[in-house]
């Protein structure tokens, strides 16, 4: 009798949960911004990013660019992700001490590897290892950290 008791309880607490699932595949997870291109430039300009300590975290329909080296310096979007494009919306800055509050200065997601505070992407490369993102003026190079 006990064990039909466990049983009925187990199936109905799992049966009344909404688990939500990401559909993002590789996208999801820590990413390291290791270096940045111009493709404005002829010839191209190339800085290396790995010090700076500029990641990108995705998860679910949140992704969160955030420096690592500077305390309270992250910015929350929400984002769309097809195979070929990744667009970023509704910049929110993520400053625990104060609350957080909408981004209205493009200069705060600069450092970031944005141009607009609603910046749409190509996506050229996403596998286990390595994203590469192009907008219009910049190709930012990624490792999975």
């Amino acid at each position: 009798m006990k064990k039909y008791i466990l049983m009925l309880l187990a199936v109905g607490l799992t049966a009344s949960c909404d688990f939500e699932t990401s559909n993002n595949g590789n996208l999801d997870g820590f990413w390291q911004l290791s270096q940045m291109d111009s493709v404005q430039v002829a010839g191209g300009c190339s800085v290396d990013m790995k010090a700076s300590g500029v990641f990108w975290s995705v998860q679910h329909k949140m992704l969160e660019t955030r420096n690592v080296n500077i305390y309270n310096s992250g910015i929350i979007f929400r984002f769309e992700h097809t195979g070929e494009k990744l667009i970023l919306s509704s910049p929110v800055a993520n400053i625990r001490s104060i609350g957080d509050s909408l981004v209205t200065d493009v200069e705060a997601v600069k450092p970031y590897g944005l141009t607009q505070l609603s910046d749409t992407f190509v996506v050229e490369q996403l596998d286990d290892t390595d994203m590469r993102l192009r907008n219009n003026t910049l190709r930012l190079h990624f490792r999975r950290y």
